[in-house]
């Protein structure tokens, strides 16, 4: 078996691990009330299909400094179907706010990204633990 694939698999799983605990931890963050500095929503066509994409700079204050921030989701954005669900609520703005750099920000959380990172964590893992055993035979 080669070595290269097993360590690659290994590699990824490590990473969709890594990556789910951040997500958990960034969910317990703590929240400010932030507010908009520039709010759009872009329309792309791609593949022949129209998507939006909310594109978004806040305010907010942490600390007693003030900060600036661009992340709709924690890990990048998100291309709606429809225009009204890229637009954000302005009545509820709230950014969760990394206590360790409160630079870093974001405002909605994706749970399918969750639950996306650990499936492949535990694919990984199997395909990690079966590769090994077929080593052994």
């Amino acid at each position: 078996m080669d070595y290269l694939f097993l360590v690659s698999v290994f590699l990824i799983g490590i990473f969709s691990l890594l990556s789910w605990a951040f997500m958990i931890w960034a969910r317990y963050w703590p929240t400010v009330v932030c507010s908009f500095v520039h709010k759009n929503v872009v329309c792309r066509t791609i593949n022949g299909k129209t998507v939006y994409l909310p594109k978004i700079s806040y305010r907010y204050f942490y600390g007693g400094y003030e900060h600036g921030g661009t992340r709709d989701r924690l890990f990048g954005g998100r291309a709606f179907d429809k225009v009204g669900d890229a637009e954000i609520d302005e009545s509820e703005l709230h950014c969760y706010v990394c206590p360790l750099r409160p630079s870093f920000s974001y405002l909605r959380q994706d749970y399918r990204v969750v639950w996306g990172l650990l499936a492949v964590f535990v694919l990984s893992a199997f395909m990690f633990v079966g590769l090994r055993m077929i080593n052994f035979y």
